[in-house]
């Protein structure tokens, strides 16, 4: 198809040219026309015939196509009225050659097919590339595993012929391959990609293990009860391929208004072929009915949608937006409601120290020095929240930490006869390490609401407790205020803790669903669409993929997964929220813009029709007016530059975020830098 419309485009430049050499000739008014210019006139006349007609064959048979499969569904679309004006053109422009007499607009259809085409392989091309996404959640997953076998030995083979009952052995860092209990070992799990849960959590024996989550710190053995297709990562692959193929494009304002238009069109034209070819000739009446159908396909028409489309594209990515294809602006622009996935998306992801709490009998030294030599010694995301937390100007202990997997880390400090824990309740139990009663109340309480703790305690008695909290992104909470002033319903989609969830929505006056799986994402998504309306998604995970395929729009976020931004319609690059507000304005007023272009549009054909009609509508005014038209179009569409520029203090910031959206999206849709380069 590429390579059809190349060629398609090189024939269609050189009838544009042929075609403005005959405009100046016939307007020369010269009195006697030489025969030389007489000859080549001819000349240039057959030659746009025989250049075009490629141009019909190449770009006008999937059209043809689509019509036709369109009127078997008795839709009427803008397709079939685009057809229409194509096959007039050819149709009245091939008469008017062979009869030596009369103008031609080959390079109308020419043009006209060479657009819609385009657009056509942009829109085919982006949803092609949307389905790499499920392709990188394969990948996921190793293409070959460990088992243990009956006499304890372990042996490499294909994930692809495993058994229901086979054991496989993931060590720590590794990502658990398939769905089973854990039969053998201890480990600390991120299973952020199927519940979006901020937090790692421990898991052992008899506990469950889903496929595509992380072992961080200890080795276990996984006894395989669910074949491949039945997993938990398959159940989300086979979800967004389900919303993708089911979800349908935009409909768009054209083809609601082509529902009448195209048959009053058609009727029209017949009437001005009967009336004409009984009052005066036949020819007279079909060239008459030929015009009819041609103005009701001009230019403007054909440029009304996209002109404005680019013109908003080209303008949000200065601003380091980019865009899975055009159309999605028109979705924005309808959208009720706005749900949002917490971790990682209205909040940072990483954990950070809220307070530390201490026994009142040990210094904050002691607490810091002991709690940052341990914290060294792992990569759990809470020991690298403690190193933040703590100032690094302690002298080191002589103390050689062992990690207990999914609980934390301990050690004896030279000349101490008593280990010292860093970890969860569970290692200090196993230690007989006692907490203070005052310390437990606080316990208790941080748990209730929902923030992570870490203790810390040597000599038979915990010290300190650190509690943790999530740490909202800079521009949320204005962004929220700013979203609710424009009219949307908020709220949160989440898979992590109620309690975490709960208490920020209590603060920012929000609805949330919590501890949700992918698939139930979708299910709530789908209520707040039967109940307030087109619904967008903002998330940032690999968990958020289904959702972001079946909502009205998808949002994510740049720092999110490969597959997330691939899947989403719209991509953050900057991961600055404050743009959401931004982006629903300036949707909302290119849909504004392409209505009132669509209307010029529509109006102008109506018009135009009724003169054309009458029989008195000279070509060349048909023509001028075609060009005032699109003028108007593509000005009405360069004032969404002008009122949603970058401004100028922020001219760097826009450059870094244009060299962030070429280097972290992989959208397929090129957003032109600027309308001068689309007209150009």
């Amino acid at each position: 198809m590429l390579t059809k419309l190349g060629i398609a485009i090189f024939l269609s430049m050189n009838v544009m040219v042929m075609t403005l050499a005959l405009w100046a000739y016939h307007g020369d008014h010269i009195s006697e026309t030489p025969p030389m210019a007489e000859a080549l006139s001819d000349v240039f006349r057959f030659a746009c015939l025989l250049l075009s007609f490629p141009v019909l064959l190449l770009l006008g048979r999937p059209m043809l196509e689509q019509s036709i499969v369109d009127l078997k569904q008795r839709r009427l679309s803008t397709e079939i009225l685009i057809l229409s004006g194509v096959l007039s053109s050819f149709a009245y422009s091939t008469i008017s050659v062979w009869r030596g007499t009369g103008d031609i607009y080959f390079e109308v259809g020419c043009m006209i097919l060479v657009f819609v085409t385009l657009g056509r392989w942009l829109e085919a091309a982006g949803k092609l590339h949307s389905t790499q996404a499920l392709d990188e959640l394969q990948s996921l997953l190793p293409d070959d595993v460990i088992i243990r076998q009956r006499d304890l030995s372990e042996r490499l083979i294909p994930r692809a012929e495993l058994e229901i009952g086979d054991e496989v052995l993931i060590r720590a860092g590794e990502r658990i391959p398939v769905d089973g209990v854990i039969v053998d070992g201890q480990t600390s799990v991120d299973e952020q990609l199927v519940t979006g849960e901020s937090w790692p959590v421990s898991r052992g024996v008899q506990d469950r293990a889903v496929g595509g989550t992380i072992s961080l710190d200890g080795q276990i053995i996984v006894q395989v009860d669910v074949a491949e297709d039945g997993t938990v990562l398959q159940r989300l692959i086979k979800a967004v391929q389900e919303t993708r193929f089911a979800q349908s494009d935009t409909q768009r304002l054209a083809d609601r208004i082509s529902q009448a238009f195209i048959p009053a069109t058609f009727c029209l034209a017949l009437g001005t072929l009967l009336f004409h070819s009984l009052s005066d000739s036949p020819m007279t009446g079909l060239l008459a009915a030929l015009s009819v159908v041609l103005i009701a396909c001009p230019c403007g028409l054909g440029l009304a949608t996209p002109m404005a489309l680019w013109a908003a594209i080209g303008v949000a990515a200065r601003r380091g937006i980019a865009f899975n294809s055009p159309q999605v602006l028109e979705a924005l622009a309808t959208i009720k409601a706005i749900r949002f996935d917490k971790t990682g998306t209205l909040t940072t992801g990483t954990p950070v120290v809220k307070s530390l709490l201490l026994d009142g009998q040990t210094s904050i030294g002691d607490v810091h020095c002991r709690s940052r030599q341990l914290a060294q010694s792992s990569t759990h995301v809470f020991s690298r929240a403690i190193q933040s937390y703590i100032p690094n100007h302690f002298p080191p202990l002589d103390v050689h930490p062992t990690s207990q997997a999914g609980k934390g880390v301990f050690g004896t400090v030279a000349g101490e006869f008593q280990p010292t824990a860093l970890g969860s309740l569970s290692l200090i139990s196993d230690l007989n390490i006692q907490c203070d009663p005052s310390l437990q109340t606080e316990v208790k309480q941080a748990e209730k609401q929902g923030f992570p703790i870490a203790l810390i305690g040597w000599g038979g008695t915990v010290r300190g407790v650190f509690v943790f909290e999530e740490q909202l992104r800079e521009s949320a909470l204005s962004m929220l205020a700013e979203c609710r002033q424009r009219g949307m319903n908020l709220g949160i989609l989440t898979g992590d803790s109620s309690n975490a969830s709960q208490r920020l929505a209590a603060t920012e006056d929000l609805s949330v669903a919590a501890g949700l799986t992918p698939e139930e994402k979708k299910s709530e998504l789908e209520k707040v669409q039967k109940l307030i309306g087109p619904v967008a998604l903002i998330g940032d995970g690999i968990n958020d993929v289904v959702a972001l395929s079946a909502a009205d729009v998808g949002i994510c976020l740049g720092c999110g997964a490969d597959v997330s931004r691939d899947t989403a319609d719209i991509c953050l690059v900057g991961n600055d929220l404050s743009q959401i507000p931004w982006l629903i304005d300036l949707s909302r007023q290119t849909l504004k813009t392409i209505r009132t272009n669509l209307t010029w549009a529509f109006g102008y054909n109506g018009i135009g029709m009724a003169v054309a009609a009458t029989g008195y509508l000279h070509p060349a005014v048909a023509a001028a007016l075609m060009v005032v038209s699109s003028v108007f179009v593509i000005t009405n569409s360069l004032r969404l530059q002008s009122t949603y520029s970058v401004p100028e203090n922020h001219e760097e910031a826009s450059k870094t975020s244009l060299r962030q959206t070429e280097q972290v999206t992989q959208t397929t849709f090129h957003a032109p830098q600027s309308i001068h380069e689309v007209t150009s």
